[in-house]
């Protein structure tokens, strides 16, 4: 099954002062044919410069390529390798509940 990743950023947080991002929370939905799975967090960001890009003017693609290059490429390469995990475990689950004498709310 091909599984589909959908990185998105969810917030920002910025100095009111000069609109300086310093935390951005992000979540990743994987998704195949059947089932989704989803990862939410969050990078710090440190100022480097006293150039910064006007609040207004960023995107999300920028600040994707922020969390990905902060992340590492393998922290990102882990984060989807659980997400792969977890739909792999909703098709062959390891625990289930329910009660007995309740058949109908075991499925």
């Amino acid at each position: 099954m091909n599984t589909h990743y959908q990185w998105k950023i969810t917030q920002l947080e910025r100095q009111v002062v000069d609109g300086f991002v310093f935390s951005i929370q992000y979540s990743v939905l994987a998704t195949d044919e059947t089932d989704s799975a989803v990862h939410y967090g969050y990078v710090t960001l440190n100022r480097h410069s006293d150039e910064l890009i006007p609040y207004e003017s960023l995107t999300e693609e920028l600040c994707l390529k922020w969390i990905k290059e902060r992340l590492g490429a393998s922290e990102v390469l882990k984060i989807e390798s659980d997400l792969q995990q977890k739909l792999e475990d909703q098709k062959t689950p390891a625990v289930k509940a329910g009660i007995p004498w309740a058949a109908e709310l075991n499925e």
